[in-house]
């Protein structure tokens, strides 16, 4: 979010704005004040060119010939390194998107959008392939098949059609991907009755992330339904494609990298133990504990910790990283934590796995307050946001066990296709993580999940293997969670000793 801004102001206004700018002007005519400012007051009404800003470097066009090898992405470096470490075969994450349609549906103009789709997307065309020094490398093909499935549903009544539909969804999605044959994406439509299908896409989570997807359900209807009408596609051309981002990405590597070196120099591997944690080598059961938090947490910090720039995020990465160092009685804490990486207005249209995963170092050491820590942790988000295009994995031998920690805004996308009378299709199948993996011994701490829903409803979501925890000690921290929670909204200046 606010890399993603500042990286816009920089792409369209031609002012170099840095992360902090936005958190310190949180609101959008503090920020336009901020940007006429840098400016010298002048009015902003146009931009310097793109090459001026970036000094005149662009990454390769759109236009490929055969197919093209290009360098991983961090999360899929990252994802390779936990799938070399792990004892036993890691799942594939396949990612769906399964929409019903109930109205007349043209599966040639519907295969011709896939092309489309896939055509625009590198990531869609993708697979890994292994070097003969042993680097493995992400390989776009040269291709436009969507590989499209095509039946129908069998049965003598509407329900019994609609009941073969579902398991058919069900073991379509269930198929694992193999990331070296490729074919990481796929497709398939159900005919129940004339104006009556189902549609799934299938993509595995090697070649995608969360935004992604949300960028491809639009993409796919804002297609379909153009060529449905007889018009050309409405999308406009990508700027940057997947694999250029990718080899922008790492070129940003070299000038982040002393940044994270210096940061966690010294930094412990693991949290813990906590009270109640087993060591265990036994085959990870996860499973999740979900508990209410006031609705009105985001107003509240405001009204708490006025003019430190403190958002929802950064309140509750404070306070788990607060229970977990007052559990395991250490001064500090590593904790990962998702951000988007797409820092360049080029990424933004794209599908394609451009996640990054940062190792945040939050200190508890001198007894400080929650107004205290709160700042720290202020401090350390933003400069890890500015940095956030780095090798994850470089780091994972030496911090095998961080803690884990995310804030995740439920979307409010349409359920269904716009512009096509339909709605979501459950895909009935349990999507599991491989990011969590157990080498000789799960040393993991649970992982926390605060999630935010349209309706306004805030929850805790505490994720845990049942060899290591019971669910007696997870409710303990879920509640301690809380507690610290709204201490820090009722009392900043409170010191965490207070709570140990």
């Amino acid at each position: 979010g606010a890399a993603r801004l500042a990286a816009r102001v920089t792409e369209e206004l031609g002012v170099e704005m840095p992360v902090s700018a936005v958190f310190d002007a949180p609101v959008l005519a503090h920020q336009a004040e901020w940007i006429a400012n840098q400016r010298g007051g002048a009015l902003i009404t146009s931009a310097r060119p793109a090459a001026e800003v970036t000094g005149g470097r662009r990454p390769a066009g759109p236009d490929r010939t055969g197919d093209l090898r290009i360098p991983l992405s961090s999360w899929q470096a990252r994802q390779f390194k936990y799938l070399r470490c792990s004892p036993t075969p890691l799942p594939t994450i396949p990612t769906p998107l399964a929409y019903r349609i109930t109205e007349p549906f043209d599966v040639d103009v519907f295969r011709a959008a896939l092309e489309e789709i896939v055509g625009r997307h590198d990531s869609l065309r993708t697979y890994f392939a292994s070097t003969a020094d042993g680097r493995i490398d992400a390989v776009v093909r040269d291709t436009r098949d969507p590989h499209l499935s095509v039946t129908e549903a069998r049965g003598d009544t509407d329900q019994e059609r609609l009941a073969a539909a579902r398991r058919m969804v069900e073991e379509f999605v269930s198929v694992p991907f193999s990331l070296e044959r490729g074919e990481l994406f796929r497709s398939l439509v159900i005919r129940l009755a004339a104006d009556d299908h189902v549609v799934v896409v299938v993509l595995d989570h090697m070649i995608s992330d969360m935004l992604s997807i949300d960028v491809l359900r639009r993409d796919l209807a804002a297609v379909y339904t153009a060529f449905r009408d007889g018009r050309p596609s409405p999308l406009r051309p990508l700027a940057w494609r997947e694999s250029d981002f990718a080899i922008w990405a790492h070129e940003q590597y070299d000038g982040n990298r002393s940044y994270w070196q210096e940061t966690l120099d010294g930094a412990p591997g693991w949290v813990g133990p906590v009270p109640g944690q087993r060591v265990t080598s036994e085959p990870q059961d996860n499973r999740g504990l979900e508990f209410g938090l006031p609705s009105d947490v985001a107003k509240r910090i405001g009204a708490a910790f006025p003019g430190h720039g403190i958002t929802l995020y950064m309140a509750g990465l404070s306070v788990w990283s607060s229970v977990l160092s007052g559990l395991a009685a250490s001064r500090e804490v590593i904790m990962t934590s998702p951000m988007s990486g797409r820092t360049r207005p080029e990424a933004e249209p794209l599908v394609g796995s451009i996640i990054q995963t940062l190792n945040l170092r939050i200190r508890t050491d001198g007894n400080p307050t929650f107004t205290e820590l709160f700042s720290r942790v202020r401090r350390t988000v933003v400069e890890a946001s500015e940095h956030q295009i780095f090798e994850h994995c470089q780091f994972i031998d030496q911090i095998p066990y961080p803690a884990r920690f995310s804030l995740e805004y439920l979307s409010t996308a349409p359920t269904g296709l716009t512009g096509v009378t339909s709605s979501q299709f459950p895909v009935g199948v349990n999507l599991v993580s491989r990011t969590a993996v157990v080498r000789d011994q799960d040393l993991n701490v649970p992982r926390m999940r605060m999630i935010d829903r349209p309706n306004g409803r805030l929850s805790g979501l505490l994720s845990y293997n049942t060899h290591a925890f019971a669910e007696s000690s997870i409710r303990a921290m879920a509640n301690e969670f809380g507690r610290r929670l709204e201490a820090a909204l009722e009392r900043p200046d409170a010191r965490l000793s207070e709570f140990e």
